[in-house]
């Protein structure tokens, strides 16, 4: 089939939804010929990758927007990057149009920004639409305000007036009536979905995020882990905004300290909570030898910090679908999470902890408990490092996401051939 893809965030060698546009659009090009409309800020890294690309002929793209440079404080240019898109989507349905009218598409489809909040620059040209997978459905519990600091009790409070906004959004309107199917990549996303009256029929979970086979092998643990009776090894990653939970960890790990369980807690990655933090890890007497945040990893240093480390923790207060959390089960890291979003999706009591989103005394002593009962039972550990790795290969691979994109797009192609 000739598929017409949107990916603001289509970068090669990128992170978080730049990997997810990359490795959607590699993926898809295997079994169809792609023409994809992303973001300018991604093409010298796409048109040096192509370069050497075996599928070059298969793959084409359109620029759309200069270079940007985004400001410094990460939740700052989180809402840069909210306008910005904004503009992309109204360029990029101008852009899609034209190619419209100039070749036959098969199939359109919205991969990036995974979100459902401003709609998509490929509705009502025609051609059936998949919209997604997309999230934003999750909603950050209210009670839980008092532990971010003040930008980002603004922040969730801003996203959530944005939300009912958006719902007044014609052109998100409008891509939801004209999708032809959409994709949500949690549960809360698909009952948000079904709540502004998209048919049950019209809506499917898939997760946006899934690990190339290259991947999955950079991420194997070729050599065991250390003893974690001697330190538990406990990581996270990624941007350290608010909703992470980061501030029910630092408070879970400092009534471990009081049980006498060894530890280190690395986090791997900086954001705009990261003063507020370090001053609650102060005001706990949690030492810098056992919790260091916002270390800023070379991807070698990154996997090497996952390979080592025999948990992953991260109480998500609202989650999409998670990468990183991926990335660690790869590398046979125990997911202990908050059991909500994608997480709630992908882990079990075979391979990982789901933390129930409670209050945050309740949640700190939970995970506290939690890691604990897993240092006192090593060969659990172990056990439960390797079902999540499994987990991961059945359930993220390449070529289940293949499997499932080709499926839909079969279904929806055989339902506008029947005129459905």
């Amino acid at each position: 089939m000739r598929v017409l893809i949107a990916a603001i965030a289509c970068q090669p060698k990128g992170g978080s939804e730049g990997y997810v546009g990359w490795s959607c659009v590699n993926a898809i090009s295997m079994d169809h010929e792609v023409h994809v409309i992303t973001s300018g800020m991604c093409q010298k890294e796409i048109e040096a990758e192509l370069a050497t690309h075996p599928r070059q002929s298969k793959m084409s793209f359109s620029f759309v927007g200069e270079p940007f440079r985004w400001h410094e404080n990460r939740l700052i240019a989180r809402a840069q990057s909210w306008m910005q898109y904004a503009r992309w989507v109204r360029e990029a349905s101008e852009t899609a149009r034209k190619l419209c009218e100039e070749k036959h598409f098969d199939i359109l489809h919205h991969i990036t920004y995974a979100t459902w909040r401003m709609g998509t620059p490929l509705s009502g040209l025609g051609a059936p639409l998949i919209f997604g997978p997309v999230g934003g459905g999750e909603k950050f519990p209210l009670s839980f305000l008092q532990m971010l600091s003040p930008l980002a009790v603004i922040f969730e409070l801003l996203r959530s007036s944005s939300g009912w906004l958006a719902t007044k959004n014609r052109r998100v309107t409008d891509s939801m009536s004209t999708a032809s199917l959409l994709l949500a990549n949690n549960r809360e996303t698909e009952k948000l979905f079904q709540s502004l009256g998209v048919p049950t029929a019209k809506t499917k979970i898939m997760s946006q995020s899934f690990l190339s086979e290259e991947r999955m092998e950079q991420l194997r643990c070729a050599e065991k882990k250390s003893d974690p009776k001697e330190k538990l090894i406990v990581f996270a990653g990624g941007n350290l905004e608010g909703r992470k939970g980061v501030a029910i960890v630092l408070r879970a790990l400092s009534i471990l300290s009081h049980s006498k369980v060894p530890y280190e807690f690395t986090y791997g990655g900086k954001g705009p909570e990261l003063s507020h933090l370090t001053r609650l890890a102060r005001k706990l007497s949690l030492t810098d030898a056992n919790v260091k945040l916002g270390q800023v990893l070379t991807q070698e240093n990154y996997f090497r910090e996952l390979k080592r480390a025999h948990i992953y923790l991260l109480p998500s207060l609202r989650e999409g679908a998670p990468i990183t959390m991926m990335e660690a089960m790869a590398a046979s890291c125990v997911p202990v999470v908050g059991k909500c979003g994608g997480a709630a999706m992908l882990v079990n009591e075979d391979c990982g902890r789901l933390i129930p989103i409670t209050t945050p005394s309740e949640m700190a002593e939970e995970i506290a408990d939690k890691l604990r009962s897993l240092w006192e039972n090593p060969e659990a550990l172990k056990i439960l490092g390797e079902s999540a790795r499994l987990r991961v290969k059945e359930k993220c691979s390449e070529d289940y996401y293949r499997k499932q994109i080709n499926d839909h797009y079969r279904n929806v192609a055989l339902k506008e051939h029947a005129g459905i």
